[in-house]
């Protein structure tokens, strides 16, 4: 009897703890919810993970830290960049990629497939306009791509911080 009652309680546990387990269409599906969720609420940050411009051919990102974050109507940056002024930069060091709590215009965003964002927004710094495209799939990989008249422009390469968002839920 003893042997029975061990044997039931083994399969009990084993039976529920293979409940909670997801499958491969359950980890797509959650992850594709939270994405669009981050977009919709402007609340999400993308964290870089490789880069290019025209002239050089994409190069990988070997330390961590580069980011690009949405908060409301605010964009943060630290992104590297790698190209050419097409005029002189005068009056500071501070140039390039970083953008610190500017404000946001222009925000849009379309769904040209279903499952691809497209977000489109403008930000100034430092007096000159500068234009992101973003597009983010359904599975949080993330193409952001920065372009002004001063600079030549980047793609960045990278990931929506979504599981960060799914923890803290």
């Amino acid at each position: 009897m003893k042997n029975i009652l061990i044997i039931v309680c083994a399969i009990l546990f084993v039976s529920c703890g293979s409940t909670n387990k997801m499958t491969k269409e359950q980890h797509a599906a959650l992850v594709a919810q939270t994405v669009h969720k981050m977009i919709s609420s402007k609340d999400y940050t993308i964290t870089v993970q490789g880069f290019s411009n025209r002239v050089m051919s994409s190069s990988q990102i070997s330390s961590s830290g580069y980011s690009l974050q949405v908060k409301g109507e605010r964009l943060s940056t630290h992104l590297p960049y790698s190209g050419t002024a097409h005029t002189a930069v005068l009056g500071g060091s501070n140039y390039g990629m970083t953008f610190d709590n500017v404000e946001i215009t222009n925000y849009s965003v379309t769904y040209p497939k279903a499952d691809l964002a497209t977000i489109r927004f403008n930000a100034t710094k430092d007096g000159e306009p500068y234009t992101f495209t973003i597009e983010v799939y359904d599975n949080a990989e993330a193409k952001v791509s920065v372009g002004s008249r001063r600079f030549e422009g980047m793609v960045y390469t990278g990931e929506l911080n979504v599981w960060e968002k799914i923890y803290n839920q």
